[in-house]
């Protein structure tokens, strides 16, 4: 995506100097995110490099 809009040197990468948008999962297998309706196993937000509390 980065590569393709022309942002690589600022994102898409995790490195140190570079915005970050991710989303941390506390789960065992992708599986859980599909088959465990009303489950959120959110961890961890991080919005443009900052951490965000859900």
């Amino acid at each position: 995506g980065a590569r393709a809009l022309g942002i690589v040197a600022e994102t898409g990468t995790i490195q140190a100097e570079k915005s970050a948008d991710l989303a941390i999962w506390e789960i065992e297998s992708l599986a859980e995110l599909v088959y465990r309706i009303g489950f959120n196993p959110l961890f961890a937000r991080v919005f443009k490099g900052e951490r965000i509390d859900r």
